[in-house]
């Protein structure tokens, strides 16, 4: 979903990349698919108390709005990241390209850490791609910045929001979600290799437990 941000908001500046590697520091090899991804990143908008006259959340102080114009097909979640841990408030991505405009962001809050300590995003959720001219929607109603933020992302998660659940309690829960899904599909692999009728069984036992879990964890 794609929303029309509010003229207050716009920032429009284009996001050097030197400040990308000045923040997030990152290696050679990193810092050079930065290079080949991206042509530019473009500051689109900012949702700030002082541009949306909505206030903080604990979690969430502003949230910074990127464009970013890949160089081929897609920008690979490895550079996303990067561009994140240069920035300590929450972002959204939106991605220019050829194939019209994606949607793309990892749920975060506002640091409270030093430059030193900033941390990479860990998983990084994502729209189908929309056409270049697709509607744009109003901004949901909120109380504050936070809940702005997570009605925001709420259309991209790949799993609603359990009763009550924060977005940052439900980031934890993906991440669960993800480590069973590998561990599930290992099993798979590995029953179907083994012949020891007694191993098969245990692997099956294990298997029926995860798949349990994972049952539980996607519950809503």
């Amino acid at each position: 979903m794609l929303f029309d941000y509010p003229k207050t908001t716009y920032f429009g500046r284009v996001l050097p990349k030197t400040k990308i590697y000045q923040y997030a520091k990152p290696k050679t090899a990193l810092r050079q698919a930065l290079v080949d991804e991206v042509d530019k990143i473009i500051w689109r908008h900012k949702l700030s108390p002082d541009t949306l006259n909505l206030p903080a959340s604990r979690r969430v102080s502003e949230v910074q709005i990127l464009e970013l114009h890949p160089k081929g097909a897609e920008v690979s979640e490895a550079v996303l990241a990067c561009i994140d841990k240069a920035i300590s408030f929450p972002l959204i991505f939106e991605v220019r390209g050829a194939r019209g405009r994606q949607v793309m962001a990892a749920i975060k809050s506002t640091a409270k850490v030093s430059e030193s300590k900033l941390k990479a995003p860990a998983i990084y959720y994502q729209s189908d791609w929309l056409a270049a001219d697709a509607p744009r929607q109003p901004l949901p109603v909120a109380v504050n910045l936070g809940g702005l933020y997570q009605q925001m992302l709420a259309p991209i998660l790949p799993e609603p929001l359990q009763a009550g659940e924060t977005l940052w309690q439900a980031a934890e829960r993906f991440e669960q979600i993800a480590a069973l899904e590998r561990q599930i599909e290992r099993l798979q692999g590995q029953l179907q290799r083994q012949v020891q009728f007694n191993r098969k069984v245990e692997l099956n036992r294990e298997l029926r437990t995860r798949q349990e879990s994972l049952v539980a964890l996607r519950a809503t």
